[in-house]
């Protein structure tokens, strides 16, 4: 019997070994931790060699004062810094383009409003006065965007009537959707006022949504109601424009 009872003291022996060496396991875990920290210091000493590093860069002006032969890799080290000046250049010609936009934002040019979607459609006035999408690219597809506060108003830029040109509105068609027609221009008509908004891009011409009392111009290639203006609500905007100049506008001038 005292065989058997002596026979668990070596077991909680051994069970307080393995309690003691997993605290140490434990302990040299957090002993690494501590030598990474403390060993931090050490990497201090890096900006040892750093100022011996910046001695040979202090040492390289003075070598290119003399102009030697010898120092010609760190005269093409210089060059390269050169370099990167002249890629900025490069961003003149979306300079040019956006200078271009902003006198057609100012109703300086008459234009044409091409669908992003279908490269062969503009807008254009039909002959009931609706404004569609069509193949005519001619004086029925011109159109001047006049500033008016924050919006635009977009004006026929051949059609006149009555000697004055006509606006761009939207029109209720009962439980159809609206459509655009022309109309006598009337500045302080809110269906008259166009949001004018830049959609973000890459490359490329910039690209343009065109809104009325937060109804936005669509078309829809398989639709069956031509172009029309909609909330877009849970819906993404399909329908963008790019503004091709047809020259100075020539609007009519009034008295």
């Amino acid at each position: 019997m005292r065989r058997f009872v002596t026979l668990p003291l070596p077991v909680r022996v051994a069970a307080l070994g393995a309690v003691v060496a997993g605290l140490a396991l434990t302990q040299g875990c957090a002993g690494t931790a501590a030598a990474d920290t403390i060993g931090a210091p050490p990497a201090a000493a890096a900006p040892d060699a750093a100022p011996d590093t910046a001695a040979p860069d202090t040492a390289a002006p003075d070598t290119a004062a003399p102009d030697t032969a010898a120092q010609g890799k760190p005269a093409a080290k210089a060059a390269n810094p050169a370099a990167k000046p002249a890629a900025k250049p490069a961003a003149k010609p979306r300079k040019t383009k956006a200078s271009a936009d902003k006198a057609i934002l100012a109703g300086l040019r008459q234009i044409n409003l091409n669908l992003v979607q279908d490269p062969d459609g503009t807008l254009s006035v039909d002959r009931t006065g609706r404004v569609n999408l069509a193949d005519d690219f001619g004086s029925r597809a011109l159109f001047v965007l006049v500033p008016n506060g924050k919006t635009h108003l977009i004006k026929t830029g051949k059609i006149t009537k009555g000697g004055e040109a006509l606006c761009v509105s939207l029109k209720r068609n009962g439980t159809k959707p609206l459509t655009l027609v022309t109309k006598t221009c009337d500045a302080g008509d809110r269906w008259q006022q166009w949001t004018i908004e830049a959609q973000k891009g890459r490359s490329g011409p910039v690209k343009y949504a065109l809104s009325s009392c937060s109804a936005y111009i669509q078309w829809f290639r398989y639709g069956t109601s031509g172009v029309i203006a909609q909330e877009l609500g849970d819906d993404t905007l399909n329908t963008t424009f790019i503004f091709t100049d047809r020259g100075a506008a020539k609007l009519p001038t009034l008295g």
